[in-house]
């Protein structure tokens, strides 16, 4: 299986064939052959409409695929289809012949995205939860030792059983 990429638009296009003991990646330069058994470790990234793989090797440095290729006037071809076509090519192939590991990467700007959302969650969850219980209380004309809002929420429960654990 050949596969044709290019990672930017002042890019050289890289080719990468899959051959049955072995993968050859072309440049406009180079050829290198890189065996099967070489490759340490892959890593997939998916960026929205984009995928990405790093593929390790013992000897030469990583090299970055992506599922992306230029046209001449610089405006972007996605090119999924096919790139996802390659990676499980790739996949079946070092299943064979190598003991690569595979791995599923995510960017840590997504990691520190969800770190916000949840800070900014419990913070609202915090500076709200006295509002909420003046109002169940002035609603209901009792008060029902906070139970009722935070059991519909489910905080109360959860607070709760970490008292009881420690």
């Amino acid at each position: 299986m050949e596969y044709t990429y290019q990672n930017s638009p002042g890019e050289k296009k890289i080719t990468i064939c899959l051959q049955a003991n072995d993968m050859v990646v072309i440049t406009d330069k180079t050829t290198r052959t890189i065996p099967y058994i070489d490759i340490t470790e892959i890593k997939l990234i998916k960026r929205r409409d984009l995928y990405f793989s790093h593929i390790s090797t013992l000897h030469d440095k990583t090299i970055l695929t992506s599922s992306q290729i230029f046209g001449q006037t610089g405006d972007r071809i996605n090119q999924s289809k096919d790139y996802l076509a390659f990676a499980r090519t790739m996949h079946v192939r070092l299943f064979e012949k190598s003991k690569a590991n595979s791995m599923i990467g995510f960017s840590l700007k997504m990691l520190f995205f969800l770190l916000i959302r949840s800070a900014t969650l419990a913070s609202f969850l915090f500076l709200t939860e006295e509002y909420i219980l003046r109002c169940t209380r002035k609603s209901f004309g009792r008060d029902h030792n906070n139970t009722f809002i935070w059991q519909l929420i489910g905080i109360r429960f959860a607070a709760k059983s970490l008292a009881k654990v420690q």
